[in-house]
């Protein structure tokens, strides 16, 4: 009687158990997961044989090497599944790293105005200020027509750069691009085109003008103004207060100094000192009054 229940409580346990293979089976395929690995199925093996000896001959830790195999799938499957979830996350953070590097291209300055001050050496270029500033601004230059040569740069928080390397009569044309901390270059704004270069501002006038009488005649003495392209100081003389009299000399620059021979004792003249440029640019009127012979005529002179 004891035989024959152990043959039904065998039976009806391996039929449980290839009940739940199958089914474990049927739930594995449908989420979509891999075929249950022959490893387990070995073990299962191995287990429903040990289940079929008899009992009393069952050792004491069978249960503990035993393992169950529809679990050790579904750890399987969990652990795939963090995984997965974690080559996601991996995949998002590459693709908001791209996203970021191609938004540091810095966009081109914008409102480029190209100012030609008219005092034949410079020649000013201002843009908008940038929210974000790039490294540099590049600056390049086509002189009359020829290739375009990069002729200055500036930090880019810079709102403008002075080119001073012109000519007057000479047309330019200007380009500008941003450059990244990356190296990358931006679109250009330009080209922009200015000319021909003017010069309409005049010298300073000569200054520090000093006068003294001597025999051989008045001698006049002056400092030069600091104008790069000064040409000569014409001096003019008269013998009528206010009035600029005509031209009696003309001196280069650095000499300074000029002696006027033509005077006549007891006689009042005013002389008249400007500046004159390369471009016929003149300065301010500059009258200074000098009485030849003695200034008080009533005090004798020994």
């Amino acid at each position: 009687m004891r035989h024959t229940f152990n043959k039904v409580y065998l039976f009806v346990t391996a039929l449980l158990f290839a009940v739940g293979i199958i089914l474990g089976e049927e739930i594995i395929q449908t989420r979509g997961t891999v075929p249950l690995p022959r490893t387990l199925l070995r073990e299962a093996s191995a287990e429903k044989n040990a289940e079929n000896a008899p009992l009393n001959d069952a050792p004491e830790n069978a249960d503990a090497k035993s393992k169950d195999p529809i679990a050790q799938v579904f750890f399987d499957r969990s652990f795939l599944s963090i995984e997965e979830s974690l080559i996601l996350q991996k995949r998002r953070e590459i693709g908001t790293q791209t996203k970021v590097a191609v938004s540091r291209v810095a966009p081109a300055p914008r409102n480029v105005l190209i100012t030609d001050v008219k005092n034949g050496e410079l020649v000013t270029i201002t843009w908008d200020i940038f929210i974000a500033p790039p490294q540099k601004v590049l600056i390049f230059r086509s002189d009359d027509g020829g290739a375009s040569t990069l002729v200055g740069e500036v930090a880019g928080t810079e709102p403008g750069y002075h080119d001073t390397a012109i000519k007057i009569g000479s047309r330019y044309s200007y380009t500008l691009q941003s450059l990244s901390e990356d190296g990358e270059k931006s679109g250009t704004a330009g080209p922009i085109i200015t000319g021909p270069i003017e010069d309409l501002v005049p010298p300073t006038p000569p200054f520090l003008i000093t006068y003294t009488f001597e025999d051989n005649g008045v001698i006049l003495k002056w400092s030069d103004p600091t104008a790069t392209d000064l040409d000569h100081i014409s001096i003019y003389r008269s013998s009528v207060k206010g009035d600029v009299g005509e031209k009696i000399y003309e001196v280069l620059p650095g000499v300074q100094t000029y002696t006027d021979a033509g005077v006549e004792d007891g006689r009042t003249y005013y002389y008249f000192l400007k500046s004159e440029d390369k471009n016929g640019n003149q300065s301010i009127n500059e009258i200074v009054e000098k009485r030849v012979g003695n200034p008080a005529i009533f005090t004798p002179v020994f």
